[in-house]
């Protein structure tokens, strides 16, 4: 009954908790293993790096954290690996709901929107 008010509540609760991830993994660096990734002990070894940059606090997102650089190549990877393990696909296929639809229309409240229902139309598409 709320319309644009929960969708704006849904959006700042998603914000809260993606925050809570990004401090947790800010404040347990050392238990994901940095220092396998941020190369500090080989950097002098090499010719081409600059020295000036080292020394810098950079943190490193693990592959768990959704959308992070690590979890795309990560997926990209997995594709890839099923690509080559089935062949090329022939298809891409997509999916769209027209809003307008009976099993939309008979779910929303009477004055409603399918727009105000994010959820109910993400469900009828899978």
């Amino acid at each position: 009954m709320s319309k644009r008010l929960c969708q704006e509540y849904l959006v700042d609760v998603w914000a809260v908790c993606d925050q809570n991830k990004l401090d947790w993994i800010k404040a347990h660096q050392s238990n994901i293993r940095v220092a396998l990734y941020n190369g500090l002990q080989d950097a002098p070894i090499q010719e081409d790096v600059n020295l000036t940059a080292l020394g810098k606090r950079y943190y490193i997102l693990p592959s768990a954290y959704t959308g992070g650089p690590r979890y795309m190549a990560k997926k990209y990877q997995d594709s890839m690996a099923i690509v080559r393990h089935f062949v090329k696909p022939s298809l891409f296929i997509t999916l769209t709901a027209n809003s307008r639809s009976v099993e939309i229309q008979r779910e929303l409240l009477p004055g409603a929107y399918a727009s105000d229902r994010p959820d109910l139309v993400a469900r009828l598409l899978i």
